[in-house]
């Protein structure tokens, strides 16, 4: 059996290295919460400029979709311009047209020759 100096001896001990213990413990801690608060902060910097980038690339996108949009919406009034105009000589032809067909046939009436014309003034 141990005698009382050799057990306090033994707590003492026992003290000083539940105290020594303690301290690296808090280190360790210290040590683990400064480096997660520098990677956290390092990833948050990290996802910052991922989403910095992502919207300059957005709005880079935007711009040229807008220009295309732009041009598009151009070159689509033109061809509507270009079709209105098509279809304008398209009916302005067809009137004249109809004038030449009854020109002719007012002047094959007054030839006599009705029969002969009908064929080509159909066509």
């Amino acid at each position: 059996m141990l005698n009382e100096p050799e057990l306090d001896e033994i707590t003492i001990q026992n003290d000083v290295d539940h105290q020594q213990l303690n301290a690296e413990q808090h280190e360790i801690i210290a040590c683990l919460q400064t480096e997660f608060h520098e990677r956290t902060g390092a990833l948050k910097a990290q996802h910052q400029e991922a989403l910095r980038e992502r919207d300059e690339k957005l709005e880079r996108w935007k711009k040229v979709h807008q220009k295309t949009l732009n041009e598009l919406r151009h070159e689509n009034a033109g061809l509507k311009k270009s079709l209105k105009d098509r279809g304008a000589k398209i009916e302005k032809f067809g009137r004249l047209a109809k004038v030449a067909k009854r020109a002719l046939k007012d002047f094959a009436v007054v030839e006599g020759m009705e029969e002969e014309s009908a064929i080509f003034i159909d066509e």
